[in-house]
């Protein structure tokens, strides 16, 4: 399957990466940025991601076989709006948005007899932000979640299966419900605990965080903190309820550790701490395989 013309509308880090796999796998013929800004047009065409790049929709849009919308969470379902007028109804259009359930029911709404519509999620990236960060391999061996509906067309699903397993990525599917729900646990909540955890270690004047003393256990433990906070802070919002739930389903486990400490019950803190290395264990063990 060849492209002859794919637009990305939002080309950072995801859409710069998709772009770049597309060119050097030789999978489509064209491939067109729609940016924000000036500046960009010449910056995401010199990092090779793709064959042009302009700040109008109306002149990116005319023969778009797919569409992949990478803006942030709080702005695809706008950017849908002024896509879908532009587009054929053979047309595969999806997003990379990392919440699903509302980006979904907004954009089958807008996509509706217009354009076969199916939501995305490829798991992967990194802390870096921009095309300038883009790697042709970024989704190679990435599992990416489809979450198609009882209104998603037939074709849309087939084709996004086949997009993506062009890129390098294992599609699996699964409700916008479920996906959120999921993502909110290992993804939004290890990403609100990051932040937090820079934000309490660093309250203290006192500690010189510049010192040699700060080690790997800090730089690991806190990495994705370095990730865009606008970004985030929209997944958050975005998958309020189900991030909520995680939140405190993980401040009830620091409470329990404290509890433990302030009771001296050494015997409760091994216990606690054994439980998760053993499970941190099975998970690292299950992805070896």
């Amino acid at each position: 399957m060849k492209f002859k013309k794919v637009v990305i509308v939002g080309p950072g880090l995801i859409g710069g990466s998709i772009g770049k796999a597309l060119l050097s796998n030789k999978l489509a013929e064209k491939v067109v940025a729609v940016v924000r800004r000036e500046s960009a047009v010449d910056e995401v065409t010199g990092a090779g991601a793709v064959t042009s790049a302009t700040m109008d929709l109306d002149l990116a849009m005319p023969g778009a076989e797919a569409v992949v919308l990478c803006t942030p969470v709080s702005a695809i379902a706008d950017k849908a709006e002024s896509v879908a007028k532009l587009i054929s109804k053979e047309c595969l259009i999806t997003d990379v948005g990392s919440t699903k359930r509302s980006i979904v029911k907004r954009l089958e709404k807008i996509f509706d007899n217009k354009a076969l519509f199916i939501g995305s999620h490829p798991i992967a990236g990194t802390e870096k932000r921009g095309v300038s960060a883009a790697n042709d391999r970024l989704f190679h061996n990435a599992v990416c979640v489809l979450t198609p509906t009882d209104k998603t067309p037939h074709a849309a699903v087939a084709r996004a299966h086949s997009f993506w397993k062009m890129l390098g990525a294992r599609c699996i599917e699964m409700s916008p419900e479920k996906h959120d729900k999921i993502l909110a646990r290992i993804s939004h909540l290890p990403h609100l605990a990051a932040y937090a955890l820079v934000r309490a270690i660093t309250a203290d004047a006192d500690i010189d965080m510049n010192s040699n003393l700060v080690g790997g256990g800090f730089l690991d433990t806190t990495r994705i903190a370095s990730s865009p906070a606008n970004l985030w802070a929209d997944i958050f919002l975005d998958n309020k309820k189900e991030v909520l739930s995680s939140a405190k389903e993980f401040v009830k486990e620091v409470n329990r550790v404290i509890d433990a400490l302030e009771k001296d019950d050494k015997t409760l803190l091994q216990k606690l701490l054994e439980e998760s290395k053993l499970k941190r264990d099975k998970i690292i063990e299950h992805l070896k395989k």
